[in-house]
């Protein structure tokens, strides 16, 4: 049985997500049992090839739509606020209401370009000075290598502090 594939039918409007515990089974990302839309009520996954199962979290919400549409099957009613709906893809919209659903950031085309234009500035560049930068030495001698040619030898990087000599050398 092949179940209700979230990220085909919803993946354009609502973040479908893998579930956790399944995130190390090799092929994971690809099975539709392991899909998710995390909603702020609860989370909506795969229930069979029909029907799609809500587990609701908030007390209100699970009482609400248990009396605004008693159709909607329920199953293992707690104490502590949850429960599960199962419903008809059909009805999605309609428990989508309730659930709250995470969309999908929408981007236009125009807006994605004046993002790209912005980052652009802040891409890494192979030759930055942040990766062949050369160090200073505590006299101002620069070294053109990473190493220090001076005759002062520090024992681990300074971070900003004065560095540690080694007993015996003077300043």
């Amino acid at each position: 049985m092949i179940p209700i594939n979230l990220k085909d039918l919803f993946g354009n409007r609502y973040r479908v997500t893998v579930d956790e515990s399944a995130d190390r089974e090799p092929g994971a990302k690809t099975d539709p049992w392991n899909f998710l839309i995390a909603c702020k009520h609860g989370t909506i996954s795969p229930y069979s090839d029909e029907l799609l199962a809500f587990h609701c979290t908030a007390r209100r919400i699970r009482t609400r739509l248990h009396r605004d549409h008693p159709r909607i099957d329920v199953q293992n009613w707690s104490d502590d606020g949850e429960a599960i709906f199962f419903f008809r893809q059909d009805q999605f919209d309609l428990v989508a209401e309730y659930a709250k659903p995470r969309r999908k950031r929408q981007i236009s085309a125009k807006e994605r370009s004046r993002l790209a234009e912005i980052g652009r500035g802040n891409h890494f560049k192979p030759n930055s000075t942040a990766i062949n930068a050369s160090k200073t030495t505590q006299d101002g001698v620069i070294s053109g290598n990473s190493t220090q040619s001076t005759d002062k030898a520090e024992i681990g990087d300074s971070g900003g502090c004065s560095p540690h000599l080694i007993a015996g050398r003077s300043a």
